[in-house]
């Protein structure tokens, strides 16, 4: 028994180019509403996407030095906790 499959035809779209935005953009972005917290923060790459649709993060955590020492570099306004998580 054969079945007949049709195919339908892709349509391409045109991505818009990406830009990844400036900190200044991405300091510009206007407050959500929503806050959130952060811990495992590491350098701080996902609060900074939290930062990008608006939240504002008010607390992170982080206990490696040198992980922390770049979060604070960039995201100097949150609140970093360098303690061990199993104590908080």
């Amino acid at each position: 028994m054969l079945v007949s499959v049709e195919r339908q035809a892709v349509v391409k779209t045109e991505k818009p180019p990406y830009r990844v935005p400036s900190m200044a953009e991405i300091a510009a972005v206007p407050w959500n509403g929503f806050t959130a917290i952060s811990t495992f923060s590491g350098c701080g790459g996902s609060c900074l996407g939290y930062r990008m649709v608006g939240f504002r993060v008010a607390w992170a955590n982080e206990f490696i030095p040198a992980a922390s020492d770049t979060y604070r570099a960039n995201l100097p306004e949150t609140i970093l906790d360098t303690r061990d998580i199993r104590i908080i």
